[in-house]
């Protein structure tokens, strides 16, 4: 049952890239998105609880409306919408064909004000062009998948959260034939990032 429900999960995810991709909007896979269908041998490896994909932010709410014509639902988020203003992605959307998932349209991949030097624009450098479901998607770097991988356990969620998941992520990347860790070290040993690399990887 497991398996099932990650199989519809990846074909709504190549559904919606594709419906986006179809209208102009650049899409980047970032965590589980990326992860699943890029670095796991099969999709149904990874485990996930919300897609998170970035747009640019001049496109982000066109992107929600596209959504919606591939089975997402905006449901109460119109009432949260406050909320979210100042936030880095949109209310997340749930869908509606019953698999318990809900998209986050990012604009950036970690919120306003915060003190790392990390951000989308320079994912965007570093990503590669991938083929999912006949579109075209951005990748972030194996390098990049690992860092944000780090600063999202270590950083984000303050080591309290989503340990095993991040450990076995960390294992899956370092095995890729590209990855580098003389280009994850030069990335991580900016000084606002190193402790959340270390404590994870610790």
């Amino acid at each position: 049952l497991s398996d099932f429900r990650l199989l519809e999960v990846r074909r709504m995810l190549e559904r919606t890239v594709a419906r986006m991709a179809s209208r102009g909007i650049e899409v980047m896979l970032v965590k589980g998105a990326a992860l699943a269908s890029f670095v796991y041998p099969d999709p149904c490896d990874r485990n996930m609880a919300d897609m998170d994909l970035v747009v640019p932010a001049d496109r982000a709410r066109e992107a929600a409306v596209v959504a919606q014509e591939v089975g997402w639902s905006l449901g109460g988020a119109e009432l949260r919408e406050a909320l979210y203003e100042d936030h880095h992605h949109l209310p997340p959307m749930s869908d509606t064909v019953g698999l318990d998932i809900r998209l986050e349209i990012h604009t950036d991949v970690l919120p306003k004000g915060h003190p790392l030097h990390f951000g989308v624009e320079a994912l965007r450098t570093r990503a590669v062009s991938r083929e999912m479901g006949g579109a075209s998607v951005l990748v972030p770097s194996m390098e990049d998948l690992l860092l944000y991988s780090c600063i999202h356990l270590g950083w984000s969620h303050e080591m309290r959260v989503g340990g095993w998941r991040t450990f076995r992520d960390v294992s899956e990347i370092v095995a890729q034939p590209g990855f580098s860790w003389d280009r994850f070290m030069a990335l991580a040993g900016e000084r606002t990032l190193a402790p959340a690399c270390y404590w994870t990887l610790e």
